[in-house]
């Protein structure tokens, strides 16, 4: 175990030995991106992971790509009355959504970034949508409230060395920020940063 994991609450995390999750991305040129390739490795494990876990903690967010089985995990949720958000990835976005998509009103907040967005609103009424992050590379990102955009914040600009879990940052930089306390409107800004 390493020691920069000490002082973390971590009952909930499992610790397996197959390999971690890889979504490689293919750029033709970059930063146009043309394909994403999915390696699951351990994640086959996360459905029920993640259905025995949910019930321990008073907000869940939920990553919402193959290979977990979205329904039943989301389902739960909202049987519950249990506060929870979620996002995608693009490898997998079109399928999840659509098999999500009448439970998908009861998300907190629902990160996307542009191209997850336009599936989203093709499948789903906005306006039926409580809040709805975009992200769109370098352009600014976007929060909308029932269809209704209501703050953007710009995104700092960076040299890209590695872009596998920049969402994933975001993300988690928004809800840290919105479970301290934060309003939405700062916390985009903060994860933008």
């Amino acid at each position: 175990r390493s020691p920069r994991l000490e002082g973390l609450d971590l009952p909930g995390v499992a610790v397996v030995d197959p390999p971690s999750c890889r979504f490689p991305r293919r750029y033709d040129p970059p930063p146009h991106l043309t394909g994403v390739d999915a390696d699951y490795g351990a994640a086959e494990l996360l459905t029920g992971h993640a259905l025995d876990q949910a019930p321990h903690h008073r907000f869940i967010h939920v990553c919402c790509r193959r290979p977990l089985d979205p329904v039943p995990a989301l389902t739960a949720l909202v049987d519950r009355g249990q506060p929870f958000s979620i996002d995608f990835i693009t490898a997998s976005a079109a399928d999840m959504i659509t098999a999500t998509g009448p439970l998908l009103r009861y998300a907190q907040i629902i990160f996307t970034d542009i191209s997850e967005y336009a599936v989203l609103t093709s499948t789903v009424d906005a306006a039926d949508l409580r809040a709805v992050t975009v992200t769109d590379g370098p352009r600014p990102v976007v929060l909308y409230r029932y269809g209704v955009p209501v703050a953007q914040a710009a995104v700092t600009p960076a040299e890209a060395v590695e872009v596998t879990g920049a969402g994933d940052t975001f993300t988690g930089t928004f809800l840290a920020s919105t479970l301290r306390g934060e309003p939405q409107t700062l916390a985009l800004r903060h994860a933008a940063q």
